[in-house]
């Protein structure tokens, strides 16, 4: 009944009952493509929403979510800090440049190379299509003429599925490239050798929804769209390495 293809405006009576008599006040909506006819229909049920994850621009809806933006950025800058300067990206279907969080780590990944004076584009995308090419990522990157030394894989277990791929490839993780992932998911957390991520701050997200609920529900919903976005955090978990600057013989 929440899926996102759903329309709950035309069909507003799948939507449960504790809803519509008004039982339920406060909903938080997480997942990943946000219902937006769903969403409408709540607010016009004086039901107050919070949506976690994404930012869906509708007056009355607060919005606490990861700074995505800020996570593509700041793998960049900590790869550059290291003495990395090839860098390429990675992504995968549900973090594609179709989706809320993959275009907005590609901006910031894009950002921070602009920023630090490196070339950007789509050729520093290599991007996993689908179960069926799997092996697209490591194949772009064995295909570089000027293989990136330093790579942001736009998810963990993107990190963990490109990095056996060099593995597999005769490359070693962090000796012949080093890998930042996004998240810091438990497997990540658990596994050993581990991966440099970029955390995002999920409890922190959930807490602060919470609070944003019991907040509106007190001074009202704002009259319009709120967004709170959370900063992650590099944790270096020994996939990065040190590169020595570049010398020039004379």
């Amino acid at each position: 009944l929440f899926r996102g293809e759903h329309d709950s405006l035309l069909r507003p009576e799948a939507v449960p009952g504790v809803l519509q008599r008004g039982v339920i006040r406060k909903v938080a909506m997480s997942g990943g493509k946000p219902n937006y006819s769903l969403i409408y229909h709540l607010l016009r049920l004086d039901v107050n929403v919070v949506v976690v994850g994404s930012t869906p621009p509708i007056d009355g809806v607060v919005s606490v979510a990861p700074d995505f933006f800020e996570a593509g950025r700041l793998a960049v800058h900590t790869l550059n800090e290291h003495g990395h300067r090839q860098i390429a990206a990675v992504s995968f279907p549900y973090t594609s440049r179709e989706t809320y969080n993959g275009n907005l780590m590609w901006e910031g990944f894009c950002e921070g190379k602009r920023e630090l004076g490196l070339p950007a584009g789509d050729g520093d995308l290599l991007i996993h299509v689908g179960k069926q090419h799997s092996s697209a990522p490591i194949e772009a990157f064995l295909a570089l003429p000027n293989r990136p030394t330093g790579v942001f894989c736009f998810d963990d277990n993107m990190a963990r599925v490109f990095g056996n791929a060099l593995l597999l490839n005769g490359l070693f993780v962090p000796g012949d490239v080093s890998i930042v992932g996004c998240n810091d998911d438990r497997l990540n957390r658990e596994i050993s050798p581990a991966y440099s991520t970029v955390r995002l701050p999920c409890l922190e997200i959930g807490r602060r929804a919470f609070d944003e609920l019991n907040r509106i529900a007190v001074e009202g919903r704002p009259e319009s769209h709120e967004s709170i976005l959370l900063p992650g955090t590099y944790i270096d978990r020994g996939s990065v390495r040190e590169i020595a600057p570049a010398t020039v013989s004379r």
